[in-house]
């Protein structure tokens, strides 16, 4: 019977059959190792970057609820054409309601405050009140909109009610919003890919 300290001094070592058997093994045990690594960290990549995206995605679509809510708006319009075909949405607030002799009536107010808001690939809101503008990017790169070839697939309004002025501006009605968004570091043309998310909403004011 050999002892340990026999094979221990076995100078034979290994043939070439063996030698490429344990290669082989090796071989297809780090593939499948490194395939289920790799596919984890993709996992948990997408799931961050998902999440993320229906964050910045509510974000817009909750400071637009808020200016609508918040806000007494007193004319809705499109302003696309003056973006070249980017949608665009436009809030005024220029009346107030004054108490005359017990009658109540609607006049111009002296100061006037619109809120615009540009879905270009960066969500863009801009104030103006009596000329002081503000402006601030609702979404930040990587996060950014697909534009769709029709700006009123992304912003619509459908005006139920119009001022009875010359104006016929839009005084109440719906405002339709699809924006959908992604990150441009695991777009469609990048190793890893998520898929853009999509939000559909609609606000009354």
């Amino acid at each position: 019977m050999k002892t340990a300290a026999d094979l221990w001094k076995n100078e034979h070592g290994l043939s070439l059959i063996e030698l490429l058997a344990v290669l082989a093994v090796s071989g297809i045990v780090l593939t499948v190792f490194y395939n289920v690594f790799i596919m984890g960290i993709k996992t948990y990549e997408k799931t961050g970057v998902e999440v993320q995206l229906r964050d910045e995605a509510d974000y817009v679509l909750s400071d637009l609820l808020d200016v609508l809510d918040q806000s007494r708006i007193d004319n809705a319009e499109l302003c696309s054409a003056e973006q070249k075909g980017i949608p665009c949405l436009r809030f005024t607030q220029n009346k107030v309601i004054k108490n005359n002799n017990g009658i109540f009536l609607e006049q111009n107010n002296s100061e006037t405050i619109t809120t615009t808001f540009i879905f270009d690939k960066q969500v863009k809101k801009i104030t103006n009140n009596n000329g002081k503008l503000e402006t601030v990017f609702l979404t930040q790169a990587p996060y950014e909109l697909i534009l769709p070839n029709n700006p009123l697939d992304s912003a619509n309004i459908i005006c139920l009610e119009q001022s009875a002025d010359e104006t016929k501006s839009c005084k109440s009605g719906l405002v339709e919003m699809t924006i959908q968004i992604q990150d441009a570091n695991f777009s469609a043309d990048k190793h890893i890919t998520v898929k853009p998310m999509t939000l559909k909403s609609q606000f009354g004011f």
